[in-house]
């Protein structure tokens, strides 16, 4: 996404969130996130993905 590293991870999370939120309402994109290998993932990883991602989420409508 080409954003800068914030030293703390709730600015990281402050950061991705914008961005996303951006990309799906002021550029008009839809962001698509694609990981492979997924289940080689541990849960405390996919549980972050899944609090960046759902992010406002009940308020877009898909």
């Amino acid at each position: 996404m080409g954003l800068e590293n914030r030293f703390s991870k709730s600015g990281n999370y402050q950061q991705i969130q914008k961005e996303l939120l951006d990309c799906k309402e002021q550029r008009g994109r839809t962001v698509v996130l694609v990981i492979d290998e997924a289940h080689l993932l541990k849960p405390g990883p996919v549980e972050e993905i899944r609090l960046l991602t759902n992010f406002k989420m009940d308020s877009c409508f898909i």
